[in-house]
């Protein structure tokens, strides 16, 4: 049995070396983004449990099974205990070689099997090194403090809950306000300006009985930023702020908070404060710290793989959590979810935590009462939010996880796969059109559609400009996000109006305690737009989260977006059931038509290995459709940039651009779903040539 002071060095070494491998990359990462622990609504006793546990319990784990080893032999403890040396500062070595570049596998995995040996080996032969791991012994303990007291994380761990002085409310009338994520104004308008009435019957007919503030625009660009200016009415000029309530104290909800019973719902930020509001997923705390660990987790495993590996990772981009896609859903949402039509819901995992989206929207509608005290209901989702899955009908597609075109949230330089991100985006906000419709139907049921203030806004846009980054502002792509929707009926409201002055949403929660004659107890930088003394500002201003603002004047912004809904026009179509959402790409007058009267010939060099196989079956009581149709293409030649058809039972209902995929040539592209009716389907796949000739590409392995 080894001596308890050479094992208390051991498991002091390894406690340092696991705080530098593990603890200390995570506390730097979770300090610069602490919206992960807001948006998740993690307490500071689950904070303070995960960050003791990340510092201890993998040090402990393996002195433990040193011990134990050394039980039995001592000589195989300490050659155990070498091998942990070893594999920590592999750790180590692999997050450095990721900052400093990005090698191949096979130069990545010598260079830290080097380190990795090189380090045990000094380790058992310099007792310097040995020394300096003791003199560290008290790095573990300084990290763990400044996370918790030292970091943007003690916001957190040492908040208050907010108290802010709540309004003199006179009205009665119930509020229902839903802000949307990532959906720009332009996705709803049809040619003329207007929203499409086709495409999106449930937005044209509530803009029938509403205000619409045609130029209505955001201020920021970042979730956790854009929805407080919401909330608070105040621009976002601080950046060292997060989402929550006592970085927000006056907001909203202490606005409403004594006369109004709140039922919120907040994915990103924590406006509300646990005194009015609980938000609670219904899960217990060790449930949480589950689901906590299992997203870290894969964050971790983003941080120290190489490129090529990290592809095959879940994505950490789309949400905030639940990057696996396991996490639970609340009581109230099973018991929704049983209640809805068969073969809505399916176990199946899909990416990010984009899976319950629908649901949630749902069981947030099914929560809104009538009462003696006036309900204020807010939901922020984050909807049509990239992540895109949603068809129009609510059937989600199958390989939706992989964003052809979309390389580290840029698009790449092809306007194919770029638009291919917008067609999916498009379909997605027919699924929120029909959502829209499930709410009203339901207020209306209720006998709250009349009486009520709705309001429907988004916290802001979203880009699809090849080369260019999907949500980051910049010069180039401020049309694309600046601009978002914004309803408005007021209680009573039965005429729709349009109103072009522009309105920022700043200006939301003075507009809403006017409509509800209410003095705002204290001083925002927005102003009502229903006031008749409203000057609209003559700049679109977007914050920026490193400081200083994009500016442009709105008549000119006025006219970009109007280019670019040319371009959509153009690329889509308007004022159909969604047929012209599947006829764009190259070669697009192939779609439609049959193969048989194309004349298709073998292709030569090439051969295709279809993830779902070349005969697909449509269940019509799943909730998912094999609609997008994914592979990968071999032979000689075999590459990016080949134009490519795909037909379903013999007929070409998509054309797409091969691209690369982990190294490989490889195709996406969706298919309507009224080519997929229940039973078998035949899929080929096409390489199309400049004159539009068709040659088939057989199956391939």
């Amino acid at each position: 049995m080894r001596p308890v002071r050479e094992l208390g060095f051991a498991g002091l070494h390894l406690l340092v070396l696991s705080s530098f491998a593990l603890a200390q990359p995570l506390f730097s990462l979770l300090s610069e983004n602490v919206v992960f622990f807001a948006a998740r609504g993690s307490s500071r006793w689950e904070i303070v449990v995960f960050a003791l546990g990340v510092v201890l319990v993998p040090p402990l784990l393996l002195l433990a099974v040193e011990a134990l080893v050394g039980l039995v032999h001592s000589g195989a403890a300490a050659g155990l205990h070498l091998i942990f040396v070893g594999l920590l500062t592999g750790l180590v070595a692999m997050q450095v070689v990721n900052r400093i570049g990005d090698p191949p596998e096979t130069i990545f995995a010598a260079l830290v099997v080097g380190v990795a040996a090189g380090s045990a080996f000094a380790y058992a032969r310099l007792g310097a090194i040995r020394s300096v791991l003791t003199v560290l012994g008290p790095a573990p303990l300084l990290f763990l403090g400044l996370f918790l007291l030292g970091s943007p994380v003690a916001k957190l761990t040492l908040a208050e809950d907010a108290q802010a002085r709540p309004a003199d409310i006179q009205g009665r009338a119930p509020v229902v306000m839903v802000v949307f994520d990532e959906f720009p104004s332009l996705s709803l308008l049809d040619r003329s300006g207007r929203i499409d009435p086709v495409r999106y019957q449930n937005f044209a007919a509530l803009a029938g009985d509403a205000t619409w503030f045609r130029n209505a625009t955001t201020v920021q660009g970042n979730t956790s930023f854009a929805v407080p200016a919401i909330l608070t009415g105040l621009y976002p000029r601080d950046a060292s702020k997060i989402p929550i309530a006592s970085d927000y104290p006056r907001n909203l909800f202490t606005l409403l908070g004594r006369g109004y019973r709140l039922n919120v719902t907040e994915s990103v930020t924590r406006l509300c404060p646990a005194s009015l509001c609980s938000q609670s997923s219904g899960e217990g705390f060790l449930a949480r710290l589950e689901s906590l660990a299992s997203d870290l987790s894969v964050v971790y495993l983003h941080m120290v793989l190489p490129s090529d590996l990290r592809d095959r990772l879940p994505s950490v981009t789309a949400t905030w959590g639940d990057f696996r896609g396991g996490g639970g859903r609340t009581r109230r949402e099973e018991d929704v979810r049983h209640g809805l039509e068969r073969g809505f819901l399916q176990k199946r995992l899909f990416p990010g935590s984009v899976r319950d989206r629908d649901l949630r929207f749902r069981v947030f509608a099914d929560s809104i009462r009538s009462s003696r005290k006036p309900e204020l209901s807010f939901l922020h989702v984050l909807l049509p939010h990239y992540g895109w899955v949603y068809l129009p009908s609510g059937k989600r597609y199958a390989n939706a996880a992989t964003i052809a075109g979309l390389v580290d949230d840029s698009w790449t330089d092809d306007e194919v796969l770029a638009d291919q991100g917008w067609q999916r985006h498009l379909l997605q906000v027919g699924f929120v059109d029909t959502l829209l419709g499930e709410l009203v139907q339901s207020l209306r049921r209720r006998g709250l559609y009349d009486r009520s203030l709705i309001i429907l806004t988004a916290d802001h846009g979203v880009s699809f400009r090849p080369g260019g980054p999907r949500r980051v502002t910049t010069t180039e792509n401020l049309p694309d996000l600046a601009f978002v929707p914004l309803f408005v009926k007021a209680p009573g409201q039965t005429a729709g109006r349009v109103v072009d002055e522009h309105v920022q949403t700043v200006d939301i929660l003075p507009t809403l305690a006017d409509a509800l004659g209410i003095s705002l107890p204290w001083r925002v930088d927005g102003h009502s737009a229903l006031d008749g003394s409203f000057r609209p500002a003559p700049l679109v201003r977007i914050y920026r989260t490193s400081g200083g603002s994009f500016a442009a004047r709105v008549s000119r912004l006025e006219r970009r977006r109007d280019e670019l809904l040319e371009q959509k026009i153009s690329l889509f179509g308007d004022r159909d059931r969604g047929e012209g959402l599947y006829r764009f790409g190259p070669h697009r007058e192939l779609v439609g038509r049959r193969v048989a009267s194309l004349d298709a010939e073998p292709a030569d060099g090439l051969a295709v290995e279809l993830d779902l196989g070349d005969r697909i079956r449509v269940d019509p009581e799943s909730g998912t459709m094999p609609a997008m149709i994914t592979g990968r293409l071999s032979g000689e030649a075999a590459g990016p940039g080949l134009d490519l058809a795909v037909s379903v039972d013999g007929r070409v209902e998509a054309v797409t651009r091969s691209y690369v995929l982990r190294g490989d040539p490889a195709l996406s592209a969706l298919v309507p779903e009224a080519s997929l009716s229940a039973g078998m389907h035949r899929i080929e796949i096409f390489q199309v040539d400049a004159s539009g000739r068709l040659f088939r590409i057989p199956p391939g392995r």
